[in-house]
């Protein structure tokens, strides 16, 4: 189940002046906050995924570049199995424009809920962003592991 809030806040900035919007994203996965956790954060997870060269470095500084350059960035801040903020951006954008991610986990008795906040997306960029975060991660890591089956 997917849930997706697009909040119209006034406009902001990440690096360059322009106007943006926030996403929000809910998603339950029937895997445990650690599996994935590391789904988000291990080179090897994110390349099955994503069926492409990942290029990472899951530590606080490190940088990501994933889907053939599309999407780069930067961890800023990762708490082992609850959270994972990035600098994050498509190379569409202006240059030197990056949003900022924040993914949260909550185990459950019998899945994690997955909660992604997303600041300083460019308006003309919403949909496309939303739309790939559904499409190039939750539902290809849910096909790739079997997240979206029972865990036994």
């Amino acid at each position: 189940m997917c849930m997706c809030f697009v909040c119209t806040a006034s406009s902001s900035s990440v690096g360059c002046p322009i106007a943006t919007k926030k996403v929000s994203l809910k998603e339950e996965f029937k895997a445990t906050a650690a599996d994935l956790y590391a789904t988000f954060t291990e080179r090897e997870r994110v390349e099955a995924f994503t069926r492409g060269a990942v290029e990472m470095e899951a530590t606080k500084g490190g940088q990501f570049s994933m889907l053939g350059g599309n999407v780069t960035g930067e961890f800023t801040e990762l708490v082992r199995n609850i959270r994972i903020v990035q600098k994050w951006r498509y190379k569409s954008w202006p240059d030197g424009h990056y949003s900022t991610v924040k993914i949260e986990l909550q185990q459950t008795e019998d899945s994690t809920k997955l909660k992604l906040s997303q600041n300083g997306v460019p308006e003309a960029e919403v949909d496309r962003t939303v739309q790939g975060w559904k499409v190039h991660y939750f539902q290809n890591i849910k096909r790739t592991f079997g997240y979206g089956a029972l865990l036994m």
